[in-house]
């Protein structure tokens, strides 16, 4: 599915520029056979969702604050509709949080995308909140402990 803006529209095909300027052609027949979305049909309002993993144990009232703060401090967020944090659920390794971010435009948003990002990994970092790597516990099964013993390396 291409994703970027139409720059050019011809009688067989349609040019859709995408965000590492590269042109694909999408046959017209695609437009009237297939489902299309257009972000900028009615107005230029985009959102984003960026979802962030915490560790379990970490204060999650501290993170969403923070993951809101971050939104509302960024000049190309908008303020309506505002920012919207929620606890999304518990996975394998995090909490489950998601921040959901309205932009005015597409003009910034792969630059805004970066910066707010960068900025919650660095609120995290300060307030000690974690953002964990996947992980796994293995359990033996073993009725008794195993035994473990150290040898020195013969020379």
């Amino acid at each position: 599915v291409p994703i970027g803006k139409v720059s050019r529209i011809r009688i067989r095909a349609t040019t859709i520029t995408n965000w590492d300027r590269q042109e694909l052609l999408v046959p017209n027949k695609e437009f009237i056979t297939s489902r299309l979305l257009n972000w900028t049909l009615s107005d230029q309002i985009n959102r984003f969702i960026i979802p962030v993993g915490i560790a379990y144990g970490s204060d999650v009232e501290k993170a969403l604050q923070l993951m809101f703060e971050t939104a509302t401090e960024n000049e190309n967020v908008l303020e309506d509709p505002a920012p919207i944090v929620s606890f999304e659920g518990f996975g394998d390794n995090a909490l489950l949080l998601n921040l959901r971010i309205y932009l005015g435009s597409l003009d910034h948003r792969i630059e805004t995308i970066t910066e707010v990002h960068k900025v919650i990994n660095e609120k995290f970092k300060h307030a000690g909140i974690s953002i964990p790597f996947p992980q796994r516990d293995i359990y033996l099964g073993t009725k008794h402990p195993l035994e473990i013993k150290l040898q020195k390396a013969d020379d």
